[in-house]
């Protein structure tokens, strides 16, 4: 019987290969001159930044919102706020995907158009399905609401100061049609809702 050679374990033993040390040195290298660099720029780059969006209160007292509401096939105006109408889409991001569009996109109309009419479409789908009791519609209203100023408690969240009609599907006068982009229109009188 041959006795078995027995190593000793050392530190030469637990030694990365040259292949994975260059790799390894290659990925620090590369998250600490990011970090140099978004700090040398003042600027944030992904994935370097520390995410600052929520990180300092705004010192202005306004606030804004926009608000997605429906019009029954009865002439009602109602609130379209019942999440198993359009699930799985959550409200907050329909209204989300409903002000890019107003804000940024070219061809805001036929993407307003197009954004409505996917939304009903999904609503009436779900509606006949009995997914949901709500009643049939036949349009969408979006109204930019305005608090100036904001209360700091928020009491007066359902009191806006202004409430204007941005967009109306299936209207041929269009609200506020003509604004800039990424710019919000002035308050039309006779477009405010009480």
């Amino acid at each position: 019987m041959q006795p078995k050679t027995v190593t000793a374990a050392g530190p030469a033993a637990n030694a990365m290969r040259p292949r994975r040390m260059l790799l390894a040195t290659l990925v620090v290298a590369v998250i600490v001159v990011g970090h140099a660099f978004s700090i040398a720029t003042q600027h944030p780059h992904w994935p370097f930044h520390d995410y600052t969006m929520y990180s300092a209160l705004s010192e202005e007292p306004r606030y804004d919102r926009l608000q997605i509401r429906a019009v029954t096939a009865d002439g009602r105006e109602i609130p379209f706020a019942n999440q198993a109408s359009i699930a799985p889409i959550p409200l907050y991001h329909l209204r989300m995907g409903f002000m890019w569009v107003d804000m940024y996109k070219k061809g805001r109309e036929d993407a307003m158009d197009a954004l409505c009419r996917d939304t009903l479409r999904r609503y009436e789908d779900r509606r006949l399905a009995g997914l949901h009791s709500g009643p049939p519609l036949t349009k969408l209203r979006l109204y930019q609401l305005h608090w100036e100023p904001m209360d700091a408690q928020a009491r007066d969240v359902a009191t806006p100061t202004t409430v204007t009609l941005r967009f109306e599907s299936g209207d041929s006068r269009r609200a506020a049609a003509d604004h800039a982009p990424g710019q919000m229109s002035s308050v039309d009188e006779g477009e405010v809702w009480p």
